[in-house]
């Protein structure tokens, strides 16, 4: 059916021949506003997912960068670990007594030879010794203590009842000098024969001391030449000397 050139409409109400899905007389289709094509929608989901792409990628730059950073800090601290823990491994009884026994010997052999010859005699009082005989009284006495450990290394030899001296008898600066160099070489050669189970083994020791592991008496004779040291140092001051180790800053 037409009316006035109009389309023929159907029974059902439509336009014949036309879009079921609505009519000619409403014009061309048009998008709500809210509504996007889906080319459009494809694009610019693209350039989204691009977007995080880079973002993920700047992220993952700086993650390794860190992580990086603190593998190199944990392979520092790792090192340095390994390093202390060897160390601490190194560390003997032995080998301290021997460092010790060998500072010791550098410091007394400094400060017997800070003395000028011709005051080798000085007595700070009558009753006290001479500083030569300070010396030589340190050097009977290494011998004596460390005999006792029981090593194979010879000996000098000393009288050990005079406990004065124990028997050494120096002319001059030099020999003084001589007999103390030698206790303590035969002292460091005495410790070489021990390990650390060795030394804390009791052996008997001189009578005032009775038994005691041989780390103890190596003790011994240190505190004892000590002792003697500071005695020393008196006497060079009040000759006006300058002990060694106080010229650096020491005792």
């Amino acid at each position: 059916m037409t009316l006035g050139g109009l389309p023929p409409v159907s029974q059902e109400g439509r336009p014949e021949g036309g879009d079921p899905r609505g009519s000619t007389l409403r014009g061309p289709t048009r998008r709500h506003p809210g509504a996007c094509d889906p080319r459009e929608m494809t694009t610019r989901e693209g350039l989204i997912i691009r977007y995080h792409l880079a973002k993920l990628v700047i992220f993952g730059k700086a993650l390794m960068s860190l992580v990086r950073r603190w593998v190199l800090v944990l392979s520092v601290i790792g090192i340095a670990t390994m390093k202390t823990v060897a160390q601490t491994q190194n560390v003997t009884l032995s080998g301290d007594l021997f460092t010790e026994w060998t500072r010791h010997q550098e410091t007394m052999m400094r400060i017997a030879d800070a003395m000028p010859e011709d005051k080798f005699g000085y007595k700070s009082t009558p009753a006290q010794r001479s500083y030569a005989e300070q010396i030589l009284q340190v050097a009977g006495a290494n011998v004596m203590f460390m005999k006792f450990l029981g090593g194979t290394a010879p000996a000098p030899a000393i009288a050990e009842r005079n406990t004065s001296t124990f028997g050494l008898n120096a002319a001059t600066k030099a020999d003084v000098l001589k007999a103390l160099g030698d206790s303590y070489d035969y002292g460091a050669a005495v410790l070489k024969e021990f390990n650390d189970q060795a030394l804390l083994q009791p052996v008997q020791g001189p009578r005032f001391i009775g038994t005691a592991t041989r780390a103890r008496l190596v003790l011994w004779a240190l505190t004892h030449e000590q002792d003697i040291y500071g005695q020393m140092v008196v006497y060079l001051r009040l000759n006006g000397i300058v002990p060694p180790a106080s010229r650096r800053g020491g005792v």
